[in-house]
Protein backbone atom coordinates (compact mmCIF):
# COMPACT_ATOMS: atom_id res chain seq x y z
CA UNK A 1 0.00 0.00 0.00
CA UNK A 2 2.58 2.62 0.94
CA UNK A 3 4.38 1.84 -2.55
CA UNK A 4 1.14 2.97 -4.04
CA UNK A 5 1.44 6.01 -1.79
CA UNK A 6 5.19 6.57 -3.36
CA UNK A 7 4.02 6.06 -7.25
CA UNK A 8 0.79 8.57 -6.60
CA UNK A 9 3.41 11.26 -4.89
CA UNK A 10 6.05 10.91 -7.24
CA UNK A 11 3.38 11.23 -10.56
CA UNK A 12 1.92 14.62 -8.36
CA UNK A 13 5.36 15.91 -8.24
CA UNK A 14 5.94 14.92 -12.26
CA UNK A 15 2.68 16.95 -13.05
CA UNK A 16 4.09 20.11 -11.28
CA UNK A 17 6.97 20.38 -14.20
CA UNK A 18 11.01 20.43 -13.48
CA UNK A 19 12.67 21.10 -10.32
CA UNK A 20 13.29 25.48 -10.38
CA UNK A 21 16.99 26.54 -10.80
CA UNK A 22 17.04 30.04 -11.98
CA UNK A 23 14.53 32.14 -10.18
CA UNK A 24 15.48 33.59 -6.49
CA UNK A 25 12.20 33.02 -4.71
CA UNK A 26 14.57 33.57 -1.39
CA UNK A 27 17.21 35.77 0.26
CA UNK A 28 19.40 32.92 1.59
CA UNK A 29 18.41 32.87 4.92
CA UNK A 30 19.25 30.49 7.98
CA UNK A 31 16.88 29.46 10.62
CA UNK A 32 16.79 28.23 13.97
CA UNK A 33 14.09 26.88 15.48
CA UNK A 34 13.00 25.97 19.04
CA UNK A 35 9.75 23.56 19.79
CA UNK A 36 7.88 22.64 22.99
CA UNK A 37 4.97 20.42 22.82
CA UNK A 38 1.98 18.53 24.51
CA UNK A 39 2.40 14.59 23.09
CA UNK A 40 -0.29 11.86 23.09
CA UNK A 41 -0.37 8.74 21.41
CA UNK A 42 -0.69 4.34 21.04
CA UNK A 43 1.51 2.19 21.76
CA UNK A 44 1.15 -1.80 21.60
CA UNK A 45 3.59 -3.63 21.33
CA UNK A 46 3.42 -8.04 21.94
CA UNK A 47 6.80 -8.20 22.92
CA UNK A 48 6.55 -6.22 25.98
CA UNK A 49 2.83 -6.78 26.89
CA UNK A 50 -0.31 -7.77 25.15
CA UNK A 51 -1.93 -4.68 26.75
CA UNK A 52 -2.69 -1.43 24.89
CA UNK A 53 -1.61 1.42 26.23
CA UNK A 54 -2.05 5.61 26.29
CA UNK A 55 0.94 7.22 26.08
CA UNK A 56 1.79 10.83 27.08
CA UNK A 57 4.48 13.39 27.87
CA UNK A 58 6.65 16.33 26.81
CA UNK A 59 8.49 16.96 23.53
CA UNK A 60 11.36 19.40 23.41
CA UNK A 61 12.98 19.76 19.58
CA UNK A 62 15.65 22.03 18.14
CA UNK A 63 16.60 22.79 14.67
CA UNK A 64 18.27 24.61 11.83
CA UNK A 65 17.32 25.43 7.93
CA UNK A 66 19.15 27.06 5.26
CA UNK A 67 16.90 28.48 2.81
CA UNK A 68 18.85 28.73 -0.61
CA UNK A 69 18.83 31.71 -2.98
CA UNK A 70 17.44 28.86 -5.36
CA UNK A 71 14.70 28.03 -3.39
CA UNK A 72 16.10 24.76 -1.83
CA UNK A 73 15.75 23.84 1.67
CA UNK A 74 18.39 22.20 4.11
CA UNK A 75 17.36 21.13 7.17
CA UNK A 76 18.64 19.37 10.84
CA UNK A 77 17.08 18.47 13.66
CA UNK A 78 17.21 16.94 17.27
CA UNK A 79 13.40 16.48 18.52
CA UNK A 80 12.74 14.30 22.37
CA UNK A 81 9.57 13.17 24.24
CA UNK A 82 9.72 12.07 27.81
CA UNK A 83 6.49 10.55 28.75
CA UNK A 84 4.91 7.70 30.52
CA UNK A 85 3.10 4.04 29.23
CA UNK A 86 -0.81 4.00 30.81
CA UNK A 87 -2.38 0.78 30.18
CA UNK A 88 -5.95 0.42 29.64
CA UNK A 89 -6.58 -1.56 32.56
CA UNK A 90 -6.40 -1.09 36.45
CA UNK A 91 -3.83 -2.33 38.61
CA UNK A 92 -0.78 -1.98 36.56
CA UNK A 93 1.65 0.46 36.80
CA UNK A 94 2.91 3.06 34.62
CA UNK A 95 6.21 2.55 32.48
CA UNK A 96 8.48 5.21 30.98
CA UNK A 97 9.02 6.19 27.54
CA UNK A 98 11.64 7.56 25.92
CA UNK A 99 11.52 8.83 22.51
CA UNK A 100 14.95 10.44 20.43
CA UNK A 101 14.49 11.96 17.09
CA UNK A 102 17.14 13.07 14.79
CA UNK A 103 16.69 13.89 11.35
CA UNK A 104 18.69 15.59 8.42
CA UNK A 105 17.74 16.54 4.58
CA UNK A 106 17.26 18.44 1.47
CA UNK A 107 14.17 19.35 -0.24
CA UNK A 108 14.26 20.60 -4.24
CA UNK A 109 12.09 23.87 -4.96
CA UNK A 110 9.65 22.57 -7.79
CA UNK A 111 9.28 24.52 -10.79
CA UNK A 112 6.24 27.14 -10.28
CA UNK A 113 7.19 28.32 -7.26
CA UNK A 114 6.08 31.75 -6.01
CA UNK A 115 6.91 34.04 -2.98
CA UNK A 116 2.66 32.84 -2.05
CA UNK A 117 2.80 29.31 -2.57
CA UNK A 118 5.65 26.95 -2.62
CA UNK A 119 6.20 23.02 -2.68
CA UNK A 120 9.51 20.91 -2.12
CA UNK A 121 10.34 17.69 -2.49
CA UNK A 122 13.17 15.35 -1.23
CA UNK A 123 14.37 13.21 1.00
CA UNK A 124 15.89 12.82 4.80
CA UNK A 125 17.63 10.62 6.69
CA UNK A 126 15.91 9.99 9.69
CA UNK A 127 17.40 7.70 13.34
CA UNK A 128 14.06 7.19 15.37
CA UNK A 129 14.39 5.47 18.49
CA UNK A 130 11.46 4.86 20.93
CA UNK A 131 12.17 2.97 24.25
CA UNK A 132 9.92 1.67 26.82
CA UNK A 133 11.68 0.82 30.88
CA UNK A 134 9.39 -0.96 33.12
CA UNK A 135 10.28 -0.59 36.92
CA UNK A 136 13.95 0.29 36.20
CA UNK A 137 15.28 -2.92 33.90
CA UNK A 138 12.87 -5.55 34.44
CA UNK A 139 11.22 -5.15 30.84
CA UNK A 140 12.65 -3.28 28.15
CA UNK A 141 11.64 -3.17 25.00
CA UNK A 142 12.10 -1.18 21.86
CA UNK A 143 11.46 0.30 18.12
CA UNK A 144 14.59 1.83 16.54
CA UNK A 145 13.48 2.82 12.40
CA UNK A 146 16.99 4.78 11.49
CA UNK A 147 17.20 5.12 7.26
CA UNK A 148 16.53 7.23 4.51
CA UNK A 149 12.66 8.86 3.95
CA UNK A 150 11.21 10.06 0.98
CA UNK A 151 9.85 13.59 1.88
CA UNK A 152 7.86 16.37 0.58
CA UNK A 153 6.94 20.41 2.25
CA UNK A 154 4.94 23.27 0.92
CA UNK A 155 3.44 26.50 2.17
CA UNK A 156 0.97 28.66 1.26
CA UNK A 157 0.94 32.04 2.40
CA UNK A 158 -2.67 33.31 3.69
CA UNK A 159 -1.75 37.44 4.73
CA UNK A 160 0.84 39.85 5.13
CA UNK A 161 2.31 37.83 7.64
CA UNK A 162 0.33 34.38 8.06
CA UNK A 163 1.29 30.94 6.00
CA UNK A 164 0.01 27.25 6.50
CA UNK A 165 2.90 25.02 6.37
CA UNK A 166 2.54 21.01 5.99
CA UNK A 167 4.55 18.48 5.42
CA UNK A 168 4.85 14.74 5.27
CA UNK A 169 7.69 11.73 4.85
CA UNK A 170 7.63 8.07 4.05
CA UNK A 171 10.63 5.40 5.55
CA UNK A 172 11.43 3.36 2.57
CA UNK A 173 14.76 1.71 3.42
CA UNK A 174 15.86 1.71 7.10
CA UNK A 175 18.06 0.02 10.01
CA UNK A 176 15.06 -2.10 11.96
CA UNK A 177 15.84 -2.59 15.58
CA UNK A 178 14.04 -4.60 17.92
CA UNK A 179 14.68 -6.75 20.94
CA UNK A 180 14.42 -10.51 20.50
CA UNK A 181 12.06 -10.62 24.11
CA UNK A 182 11.30 -8.31 26.88
CA UNK A 183 12.29 -8.80 30.57
CA UNK A 184 16.16 -9.44 30.84
CA UNK A 185 18.09 -9.35 27.98
CA UNK A 186 22.17 -10.07 28.39
CA UNK A 187 22.56 -8.04 25.05
CA UNK A 188 20.89 -4.82 27.00
CA UNK A 189 22.57 -5.85 29.89
CA UNK A 190 25.97 -6.66 28.63
CA UNK A 191 25.81 -2.87 26.43
CA UNK A 192 23.80 -0.50 29.07
CA UNK A 193 26.56 2.13 28.89
CA UNK A 194 26.48 2.02 25.01
CA UNK A 195 23.19 2.26 24.05
CA UNK A 196 24.14 3.17 20.16
CA UNK A 197 24.95 -0.04 20.14
CA UNK A 198 21.62 -1.06 22.01
CA UNK A 199 19.62 0.44 19.79
CA UNK A 200 21.20 0.13 16.63
CA UNK A 201 21.27 -3.83 17.05
CA UNK A 202 18.79 -4.97 13.51
CA UNK A 203 18.87 -5.52 10.09
CA UNK A 204 18.33 -3.11 7.08
CA UNK A 205 15.02 -3.56 4.75
CA UNK A 206 12.10 -1.85 3.40
CA UNK A 207 8.42 -1.54 2.94
CA UNK A 208 8.27 -5.50 3.26
CA UNK A 209 9.15 -5.70 6.80
CA UNK A 210 7.98 -1.82 8.41
CA UNK A 211 5.27 0.66 7.75
CA UNK A 212 5.44 4.42 8.55
CA UNK A 213 4.44 7.94 7.78
CA UNK A 214 5.81 11.43 9.50
CA UNK A 215 3.17 14.43 8.68
CA UNK A 216 2.74 17.56 10.22
CA UNK A 217 -0.20 20.90 9.59
CA UNK A 218 1.12 24.52 10.95
CA UNK A 219 0.08 27.96 11.05
CA UNK A 220 2.73 30.83 11.17
CA UNK A 221 2.91 34.08 11.91
CA UNK A 222 5.23 36.66 11.33
CA UNK A 223 6.76 38.48 14.39
CA UNK A 224 8.59 40.64 12.39
CA UNK A 225 11.71 40.01 9.99
CA UNK A 226 13.36 37.92 12.63
CA UNK A 227 11.12 36.38 14.54
CA UNK A 228 8.07 33.57 13.54
CA UNK A 229 5.95 31.65 15.88
CA UNK A 230 3.73 28.45 14.71
CA UNK A 231 1.04 26.11 16.09
CA UNK A 232 1.87 22.88 14.57
CA UNK A 233 -0.01 19.31 14.74
CA UNK A 234 2.16 16.68 14.22
CA UNK A 235 1.21 12.79 13.17
CA UNK A 236 3.86 10.27 13.22
CA UNK A 237 3.08 6.27 12.54
CA UNK A 238 5.16 3.08 12.84
CA UNK A 239 4.37 -0.52 12.69
CA UNK A 240 5.99 -3.98 12.14
CA UNK A 241 5.29 -7.94 12.30
CA UNK A 242 9.06 -8.41 13.07
CA UNK A 243 9.96 -9.64 15.85
CA UNK A 244 6.84 -9.67 17.34
CA UNK A 245 3.62 -7.26 16.59
CA UNK A 246 4.01 -3.56 17.37
CA UNK A 247 1.67 -0.43 16.55
CA UNK A 248 2.74 2.95 17.70
CA UNK A 249 1.03 6.10 16.79
CA UNK A 250 1.93 9.93 18.37
CA UNK A 251 0.37 12.67 18.30
CA UNK A 252 1.75 16.25 19.30
CA UNK A 253 0.73 19.60 19.69
CA UNK A 254 3.65 21.77 19.69
CA UNK A 255 4.23 25.27 19.56
CA UNK A 256 7.57 26.50 17.43
CA UNK A 257 9.80 29.55 17.54
CA UNK A 258 11.95 30.66 14.90
CA UNK A 259 15.00 32.98 14.72
CA UNK A 260 15.84 33.56 11.19
CA UNK A 261 19.33 35.50 10.43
Amino acid sequence: MFRNYITCLLLLLAGTGLFAQGEDLLLSRNTLTLTVGLHHGYFKDQNYSPLNYRSGGTRFGLSYGRNTSAGDRWNVGLGAILGKLTPQVEDVEKADRYILDFSFGYLKGLSGNTADRQLHFGGNYRSYVDMVLYDGTEAVTLFGLHGFEVAGAGMWKTGDKTRLKAGASIPVFALLSRPPYSGWDKFIGDNSNNIPKVVTRGNWTSLNNFTGLRANLGYEYDLGDKFSVEARYSLAYYATQRLDPVRILNNEFSVLATLKY
